[in-house]
């Protein structure tokens, strides 16, 4: 385990671990060469022991876990590559999860908060399909028949482009604020979620602001807004830092978050219930004011 150790740490070291990042620049143009030499016979062989090396890296990042196992995970993948394929992967994921989900009758469980109330989002991805379907119509019309692979590549290039912007719309639906007996969950469709230790919040303000119409996170230095519609109706402040996760960013460390809630009140009140004393101050302040 020294060895392991040791090993680690001199792999850890920045500089190395920022050229181990971009492995894959040899890895790639390596597999080329042996194509180019070998035929397109390789491409199988060569294929068969990618994906082998790429399962024993998962099961190897799977293993050690953590800093380690991202550590391991950049050997085959620049960080950003995977957090780009994570985000995609959320993104079209969000659809079939919520037409495979049942069909839920009446209101939301009582952990649950909505906050899309006034959203443009999803209005205007619906009102996006006729022209999709109209385009891709007028595509497979005007092309030549010679052509297949390049109308099956448009239509191809559309449709994912509609499955995200569906995706991202129904995804301000699909994953609502929770309120478990400690922990506060924030969320901003599938791309952006927070989670807030009830014993970190000292205060929650309930005050509507608006900055745009665009739905997004905004962020400044210790302090994160989850917009919706541009507008946020609930501040929470902390006593110490959690983490924003976002698509295609490390997360960010916050002492203060804002957001939208649909019943901000309600919220307000049910985090007041839930949040425990503070064991070396007074309890927490949870202040209610009304725009």
């Amino acid at each position: 385990m020294r060895l392991v150790d040791d090993t680690f740490d001199r792999l850890m070291r920045p500089r190395v671990r920022g050229v181990l990042r971009w492995s894959f620049v040899v890895t790639l143009p390596l597999c080329a060469l042996l194509i180019t030499l070998r035929g397109l016979d390789a491409v199988l062989v060569i294929f068969a022991v990618e994906f082998a090396a790429f399962m024993l890296v998962l099961a190897a990042a799977a293993r050690f876990g953590g800093e380690r196992g991202r550590l391991i995970l950049d050997l085959v993948m620049h960080p950003a590559v995977r957090r780009l394929m994570w985000t995609e992967a959320q993104i079209l994921v969000v659809l079939p999860r919520a037409l495979l989900r049942p069909v839920r009758r009446g209101r939301r469980p009582a952990t649950e908060y909505a906050y899309g109330k006034g959203d443009v989002e999803l209005p205007f991805a619906i009102a996006f399909v006729p022209a999709f379907v109209a385009e891709a119509t007028v595509v497979h019309l005007l092309l030549p028949d010679g052509l297949g692979w390049l109308k099956l590549a448009l239509f191809a290039v559309s449709l994912y482009g509609l499955l995200w912007i569906l995706g991202w719309a129904v995804g301000l639906r699909s994953y609502p604020h929770r309120l478990r007996a400690d922990v506060l969950e924030l969320r901003l469709g599938s791309l952006y979620r927070a989670c807030v230790p009830l014993d970190a919040i000292v205060a929650v303000r309930h005050e509507r602001a608006k900055s745009g119409t665009r739905t997004r996170l905004d962020a400044t230095a210790g302090a994160a807004a989850l917009r919706v519609g541009g507008r946020v109706d609930l501040h929470v402040t902390l006593d110490r830092a959690v983490a924003v996760r976002r698509p295609l960013g490390e997360p960010l460390q916050v002492t203060s978050i804002s957001f939208a809630a649909d019943d901000a009140p309600r919220l307000a009140g049910r985090i007041r219930a839930l949040s425990p004393s503070k064991s070396t101050s007074t309890p927490p302040t949870i202040e209610v004011q009304h725009a």
